[in-house]
């Protein structure tokens, strides 16, 4: 086990495993539902694709709203990709938003599970307190997500403006 963990980058726990054990552990503990199996190798693997899936969720569908919407301004990927060979921390500012992204989405995920496993009608005042916090904490990633991605922006521009003037 500690082998397979050892294999795994920063971005793979960050991005991957842990908004995949948030997720299932809030899942639990809310009594939505039950995830955790009792081989804790299974958990593992249970929570990275829990993980995962949230992960393209963010990626593939919520990125690209941001995105459409103004939400998120984005660079140029050629200039991505040009000044991160000068300057190796815009990787990990880019994938420091990445992982807000994703924890946004998790936060998410979790009152809209709730959604569909507790009809509404049945809810308690407790459901709905718990519902804001998690929206709350969702909006949080989102504007974290979205201030993080305006540093790799600036510092993108910042390295290839230095790189024209030398």
């Amino acid at each position: 086990m500690g082998e397979l963990i050892n294999k795994l980058s920063n971005y793979n726990i960050f991005n991957y495993l842990f908004p995949g054990v948030i997720v299932c552990y809030c899942l639990e503990k809310l009594s939505i539902y039950n995830i955790f199996h009792k081989e804790i190798i299974v958990n593992a693997f249970i929570c990275y694709f829990v993980g995962l899936c949230i992960s393209r969720i963010s990626s593939l569908i919520i990125e690209p709203i941001l995105i459409k919407t103004k939400i998120l301004p984005r660079e140029d990927y050629k200039k991505y990709i040009e000044a991160s060979k000068i300057d190796n921390k815009i990787e990990l500012f880019s994938e420091i938003s990445n992982s807000y992204r994703t924890l946004m989405i998790s936060f998410l995920v979790i009152p809209i599970i709730n959604a569909f496993m507790i009809y509404p009608n049945k809810w308690q005042a407790n459901d709905w307190k718990i519902l804001i916090v998690f929206v709350l904490l969702s909006i949080l990633f989102l504007f974290s997500h979205i201030k993080q991605n305006s540093y790799v922006i600036k510092r993108i521009n910042n390295t290839l403006n230095n790189k024209e003037k030398k």
